[in-house]
């Protein structure tokens, strides 16, 4: 209502006589600006609204108003809400909690992070008390388990009294335990004991999680919670086992077909250490394993990806080999083996240099399929080998000299591939890899010149009436070596290439010269 009333202030205040030709409408909201700040000075006066409003966040309200009121209460929170907390006690306490009470039913999530500060604060200074709550009113605080949510009261309570009271905190979780209630809350309680992780409560904590996942009660988002913690909990001296645990929990999150741990793995990340860090295969694989369901490979997954693709790129290599093949089940909707374009550079550089492991297994799987390789393994070699570096054309040109016809076709199925880069257009590397298919002597004209024909005479974004002409001309001057070539397959392609491509070159121009004359006739004709 506040909002409202906040909002309808400022409309009123917008509306005057020199842009409203109405005297009434003027007049009322005039009338009505008033009422509201008659309503916001009463508001003032009432204790328990004020109580409310203090306890509350995300609403700005009356503070657009009055800077000289509620703003000041709003830069001086945590005063208030330590004064709150010092003014709880034994004949009180029951007003409190039905103030805090009435907060939780009503109020949205996101806005009672000050509801949580006094509960923590009120704690860390009357531990007795908060625990008196816990265990005296505990059929009170479960009704405000709203939405699903955490319940505030506990987690509050725990998490305040971590600092000092912490033998408390263990006994409080395991009655918890035992009575299979507050588990979400217990978990994340566990981060008030900040840089002195209890690894035998977590593992206690696990167990109850993996029951509670077993029987149905809980998602296995709840496993979550345990690395969201260690993230951000850790120290130095509990690093190893802090790195133990978050992998045993990946491993359970995998095991129960959940891929939410990759949301953690991010740069600079300690979860992402820990992937970085691996040096069992097995793990690698149970890793990679896990991802392979993915629909589709954002930044998060290619940040897994690059933490291991130094170590191991043939384990990554073979998590997209599987990735094509479960791409190809008719089962499968809405997935895409490869993403549109790699966009961690860590990844792309690793896979790079990985071009004989990664042509090697593209080979392996062209015969399978090899009408849609362009499609599926042409894709992937795209993005990776975008730039066309010498390390692929290497690779290229060695299996372009296998004495096979496969291999043959394999190479100008790549080409074919590749027709679409914006550097495919580097001649001298093209003409590395068409020369090694040339003088091949499974090399036969009638069955692969087209392929080549087609690759070499990709142009790109041509400019002017005679754009395509020049290209095709260019690209047979840059060509003009193979005329006196050693090689008389050489030269015998580049006389049928030169007379072919000259010739589109002679029609383009007349095409070009007959369109510039039609659209001068039509201009002058209309």
């Amino acid at each position: 209502m506040e909002n409202s009333l906040a909002r309808l202030h400022y409309r009123s205040t917008e509306i005057n006589s020199e842009n409203t030709p109405n005297p009434e409408v003027v007049k009322t909201s005039g009338e009505l600006k008033i009422l509201i700040e008659e309503f916001r000075d009463t508001a003032k006066q009432d204790e328990e609204y004020v109580i409310y409003r203090d306890l509350v966040s995300g609403y700005y309200g009356f503070r657009s108003l009055d800077n000289s009121y509620w703003e000041e209460r709003y830069q001086d929170e945590k005063k208030v809400i330590e004064g709150y907390a010092e003014s709880v006690n034994e004949q009180n306490l029951e007003k409190w909690l039905y103030r805090v009470s009435n907060i939780i039913k009503t109020e949205e999530d996101k806005h009672l992070f000050p509801v949580q500060n006094f509960l923590i604060t009120l704690t860390k200074k009357c531990p007795d008390l908060a625990i008196k709550i816990l265990k005296n009113k505990s059929e009170e605080i479960n009704d405000l388990n709203v939405n699903g949510q955490d319940n505030i009261v506990v987690l509050s309570v725990l998490f305040g009294l971590f600092e000092n009271r912490k033998k408390d905190v263990e006994e409080l979780i395991k009655h918890y335990l035992e009575k299979g209630m507050y588990l979400r809350e217990c978990i994340s309680a566990i981060s008030g004991d900040k840089n002195n992780l209890d690894f035998a409560l977590l593992e206690e904590l696990l167990k109850s999680a993996q029951k509670d996942i077993q029987d149905k009660k809980e998602s296995s988002d709840v496993l979550l919670k345990f690395i969201q913690i260690i993230n951000h909990s850790h120290s130095l001296e509990t690093k190893k086992e802090a790195k133990d645990f978050i992998l045993k929990i990946i491993k359970e999150l995998i095991a129960n077909n959940n891929t939410g741990w990759i949301q953690q793995v991010y740069p600079n990340s300690f979860t992402g250490e820990i992937i970085g860090d691996l040096t069992d295969p097995e793990d690698v694989k149970i890793i990679l394993n896990g991802m392979i369901a993915i629909g589709r490979i954002d930044y998060s997954d290619e940040e897994v990806l690059a933490r291991l693709v130094k170590k191991y790129p043939e384990e990554v290599i073979n998590f997209f080999v599987k990735r094509l093949k479960r791409e190809k089940s008719d089962n499968v909707d809405r997935y895409d083996a490869i993403p549109y374009k790699f966009y961690n550079k860590i990844l792309k550089k690793e896979l790079t240099k990985a071009a004989g492991i990664l042509l090697k297994n593209a080979r392996n799987n062209f015969e399978e399929n090899s009408a849609m390789f362009m499609f599926r393994w042409g894709r992937l070699l795209q993005i990776v080998f975008d730039d066309l570096p010498q390390i692929f054309i290497d690779e290229l040109v060695k299996i372009a000299q296998n004495e096979k016809e496969e291999d043959i076709d394999f190479v100008l199925s790549i080409l074919r591939s590749l027709t679409s880069l914006r550097d495919c257009h580097d001649i001298e590397k093209l003409k590395n890899v068409c020369k090694a298919v040339i003088e091949n002597p499974a090399y036969q004209e009638e069955k692969f010149y087209s392929e080549l024909s087609i690759a070499l005479t990709s142009t790109g974004v041509v400019s002017g009436k005679y754009g395509i002409a020049e290209a095709r001309e260019k690209r047979v001057a840059e060509m003009k070596d193979w005329e006196n070539a050693s090689n008389e397959k050489l030269r015998e392609f580049y006389k049928k290439f030169s007379e072919s491509e000259l010739e589109t070159a002679r029609q383009e121009r007349v095409r070009a010269d007959e369109q510039e004359e039609l659209r001068k006739y039509e201009y002058e004709a209309s």
